[in-house]
């Protein structure tokens, strides 16, 4: 498909993406990335009452879910990612920790307020999986 067409048609046709060649994932994947990003913070100097920015929380709060347990029911996550949203409020409001979270959509350099107001920054979310993987 030419530039031009896309631009116009503002898709891109699936059929021209190659599929991966990836097994299902299995039914309680969430649980176990999200337990996974739990033990992975467990390291890190949290406590509770802390304010915490957490830079690219991603669509699925992984490691937002865990951080908002840590700092406790006065402490505040603030999830910062630029575009991905789809799942997050469903998954915050679910694991019960939604009012502990302060979602923003922008680039974490331009916070709409200093640094110095965070106890911790994280970037937990690029964290892939900590399974092992065969070469």
């Amino acid at each position: 498909m030419c530039s031009e067409t896309r631009k116009r048609s503002g898709k891109i046709s699936s059929r021209k993406i190659p599929p991966r060649n990836e097994p299902p994932l299995p039914p309680n994947w969430l649980h176990v990335e999200m337990l996974e990003r739990f033990r992975v913070l467990k390291f890190a100097p949290l406590e509770e009452e802390m304010n915490v920015l957490e830079i690219g929380c991603g669509p699925h709060a992984l490691a937002t879910v865990p951080l908002a347990y840590l700092v406790g029911e006065t402490g505040r996550v603030v999830a910062v990612d630029k575009a991905r949203w789809r799942f997050f409020e469903e998954i915050t409001a679910a694991a019960g920790v939604r009012h502990r979270i302060i979602p923003l959509k922008l680039d974490a350099r331009e916070l709409p307020f200093p640094f110095k107001t965070f106890d911790l920054a994280v970037l937990v979310h690029r964290i892939r999986s900590l399974k092992t993987r065969k070469p």
